[in-house]
């Protein structure tokens, strides 16, 4: 009798841990899916906004006159005040720089504190910058390397081969150069470098030579969306998708495995998928794009449009194509890069 109670117990101590579970998949409480607000998102210019603010605070009581002074900011730091301030080539600032007009850099300085800039911002090749905000235009040179973060009020402009950092943000658009690299990016819109022949545009296909070119097709691999398909529902694909040329998709589309998009494709809603995503020259999607994989969009593709902002965000790799624009935000979990 005592072995049975001591048992007893023992049962119940065991399965009292399980006990809101299987009462859960008796009678479900919580069985519909968690809303999730695709409309949410972190302020995009955190960094810049929030420097500019300590500075404001810390500044308020400052002589903005004097040239050099401890301030105290997050901790007490040098600042160098001016109105406008050059800086010659091969120099090494280890202070921060406050320029209420304009700031240019000659080439291959390295700054080791944060600056701010009332006007515009000009930074010659080969540079490194901690972090740089700006309430006018900034233009990065060639092979700049950005430490943490630029931010400006207005346009930004880098060189080729620069590296960007942690978070490039601005107030309106933001050119990327050639062979750069990147983690955040938002700009309204970001757009990369063009080249001869950006200007082209997939026209009308004419080679659909039998039923088999216009059917839907799918196996435990692939389902095909045939091309210059008009569809008014939204994609769910358990497998990978390939959506062929000149397709217009009036939905969201979802794929468990990779997705490619053929040229010249148009897509009103957002784009998810579980792995890669590969997008062809001349695409137009609407909506936001989202991966668990990498993301490679190729020339004279947009996503977006002016004055809605919308998200390219992988948690691999993106890559970008010549002649891409992005409203928005464009974030890469490892890394980015612009060809």
């Amino acid at each position: 009798m005592i072995m049975l109670l001591f048992f007893s117990l023992f049962l119940l101590m065991f399965l009292l841990p399980f006990l809101p579970g299987i009462r859960e998949l008796v009678q479900p409480q919580d069985s519909s899916p968690l809303h999730i607000n695709m409309n949410y998102s972190k302020d995009p210019r955190y960094f810049g906004k929030s420097f500019r603010s300590i500075l404001d605070k810390r500044l308020a009581t400052v002589d903005l006159q004097s040239d050099m002074q401890t301030v105290k900011l997050s901790k007490k730091e040098a600042v160098l005040f001016s109105a406008n301030l050059t800086v010659p080539e091969d120099s090494r600032i280890n202070y921060v720089l406050y320029v209420t007009d304009n700031f240019v850099s000659r080439e291959r300085c390295i700054f080791e504190k944060e600056i701010y800039t009332g006007g515009k911002a000009t930074v010659g090749d080969e540079c490194e910058i901690r972090a740089l905000a700006a309430d006018a235009r900034v233009s990065l040179g060639n092979k700049t390397n950005v430490i943490r973060w630029v931010d400006s009020e207005e346009d930004i402009t880098t060189g080729d081969e620069c590296d960007l950092g942690w978070s490039i943000s601005c107030q309106k658009k933001l050119r990327i150069g050639s062979g750069s690299k990147f983690r955040r990016l938002f700009g309204m819109p970001v757009l990369t470098c063009k080249q001869d022949g950006d200007g082209y545009l997939p026209g009308h296909y004419t080679d659909i030579q039998d039923i088999g070119d216009t059917a839907f097709k799918t196996d435990s691999e692939w389902l095909i969306v045939p091309p210059s398909t008009k569809l008014n529902k939204v994609i769910i694909a358990t497998q990978n998708l390939l959506i062929k040329y000149g397709c217009i998709l009036k939905g969201d589309i979802k794929t468990y495995g990779n997705l490619i998009v053929e040229e010249g494709v148009r897509i009103t809603g957002n784009v998810f998928a579980e792995k890669d995503v590969a997008i062809a020259a001349g695409t137009r999607i609407l909506g936001n794009i989202f991966s668990q994989g990498t993301i490679t969009i190729a020339s004279q593709t947009k996503i977006g449009r002016s004055g809605m902002i919308k998200s390219a965000v992988s948690r691999k790799e993106i890559v970008l194509g010549r002649g891409v624009s992005i409203f928005g935000y464009v974030l890469a979990g490892k890394k980015g890069r612009a060809s």
